[in-house]
């Protein structure tokens, strides 16, 4: 790998990175951002410290990312800000996590309320081999963004040894969690994962659509594996199987070009997204995403701005509104998972959120009933990023001890908090829009 980096033309220095001479030696001086992603940890951790030393005075801020493994710590370090460093002292420091950028890439892919005739299920089933830390991703991104039509849910299906236990490890980090999905253990006597998903598959209704994903192993188990859950359910259409191969295997070519000679196999196999693009630039700096988020958080302030020359500022709200650039890591997130629902939303209205033209003749005339739909999926959706934060219901919003009044049913929602709702659908065309 050392060896293909200097063929093109990176730099190579093998050394300790939290040492400020290694540091040095790599042209820190110079640098504009620095990415910390090797293997530990608290390694990550030690290196951004060594650079925050070494960034301190400067006049443009060094962008740094440290990469945390543990989703958990990851979130609670975002919520507690013990990183915000900020920029006057020349350094900017923010986590990433690998597997929760892959996931959250993965789901746009694939999205779990589409069938394999790309028409929408009301019925989503999510089948997990597991909770390591891709597959966990994989289940917090669900409950994040998996508010679909009619107050649709995901049921996401356990399948191991001890299914009781790992998502018990789930529940003492995400104590709410089953306040956005499902969650349905199935133990496994022996190592027969296929038998068991296909019968699972096999029992569910006929409106029913289930993804199931195949995350460790080689290619060729994968996709042997694949292979055998289709040979166990013929004439079952009701499921497509997501594998996730190593980086350099040829399986997602093999099934391509299949594909391209009409071989059904693309039809019902796919991929998670490749490891390269979840750690690169775009995923690691939140580039994309963030052009997104920031426009849904702008219009929003200037609304709140403008309530407050009014008079008409939520009276319940104890902290004033704050422009992006003010906002703890925490509080960008809550506009980075709006921005990941727009596209179910659009699904959910019947659209294609990749037809921009149609998108935008129709959005401004959804009916009524599809307005009121989505407003409250909406608020499904605003609901489930605050239980999965650690969030409660209180009688007024307390951001200290993570409270808030309008953690309770859409139909229970006073007047001006559906509108805010509404507002959002109305708007979220116009993001996708503006962002494109």
């Amino acid at each position: 790998a050392l060896d293909a980096l200097k063929k093109l033309g990176a730099m190579v220095v093998c050394g300790d990175a939290s040492l400020a001479t290694i540091l040095r030696k790599c042209g820190i001086a110079n640098a504009s951002r620095l990415v910390c992603a090797a293997g530990e940890d608290s390694v990550n951790l030690s290196i951004a410290m060594a650079a925050a030393k070494s960034a301190f005075g400067r006049k443009a801020p060094l962008e740094t990312r440290v990469h945390i493994g543990d989703l958990g710590h990851r979130d609670v370090l975002e919520r507690s800000n013990v990183l915000g460093v900020g920029k006057e002292s020349g350094l900017e420091i923010k986590t990433f996590n690998f597997f929760r950028n892959k996931a959250r890439q993965t789901l746009q892919d694939n999205p779990l309320e589409l069938d394999n005739d790309r028409a929408l299920c009301d019925e989503v089933h999510l089948l997990l081999p597991g909770l390591d830390r891709f597959e966990t991703a994989l289940a917090v991104q669900t409950a994040l963004i998996g508010q679909y039509r009619n107050g649709g849910k995901c049921t996401i299906h356990i399948v191991c040894a001890d299914p009781d236990k790992e998502i018990g490890q789930l529940l003492k980090r995400y104590p709410n969690f089953e306040k956005c999905c499902r969650l349905r253990p199935h133990g496994l006597e022996s190592a027969d994962l296929i038998p068991k998903a296909a019968e699972i598959i096999d029992g569910l209704p006929s409106n029913s659509f289930c993804s199931v994903f195949l995350c460790s192993g080689d290619s060729g188990a994968m996709f042997t594996e694949a292979l055998l859950l289709k040979d166990l359910l013929p004439g079952n259409d009701r499921f497509r199987v997501v594998l996730s191969p190593p980086p350099n295997s040829f399986l997602r070519e093999i099934v391509g070009k299949l594909g391209e000679k009409g071989d059904s196999l693309s039809r019902w196999i796919s991929f998670a997204t490749a490891n390269s693009a979840a750690c690169g630039q775009d995923a690691v700096f939140n580039e994309s995403l963030d052009r997104l988020a920031m426009r849904i958080h702008r219009v929003w302030h200037e609304k709140q701005i403008q309530k407050q020359k009014v008079g008409k500022h939520e009276s319940n709200e104890r902290t004033e509104p704050r422009a992006w650039a003010e906002l703890l890591e925490s509080e960008k997130d809550a506009n980075r998972f709006a921005a990941d629902h727009i596209d179910v939303k659009i699904r959910a209205a019947g659209l294609n959120p990749a037809d921009r033209r149609m998108l935008g003749e129709c959005w401004d005339s959804l009916d009524p009933a599809t307005l009121e739909m989505l407003a409250c999926v909406e608020h499904e959706r605003w609901c489930a990023a605050k239980w999965i934060g650690g969030w409660s219901f209180g009688a007024k919003q307390d951001n200290r001890h993570r409270l808030h009044h309008c953690l309770v049913p859409y139909e229970d929602l006073a007047h001006e908090y559906k509108e805010n709702d509404r507002n959002q659908v109305k708007a979220a065309a116009s993001h996708l829009l503006a962002c494109s």
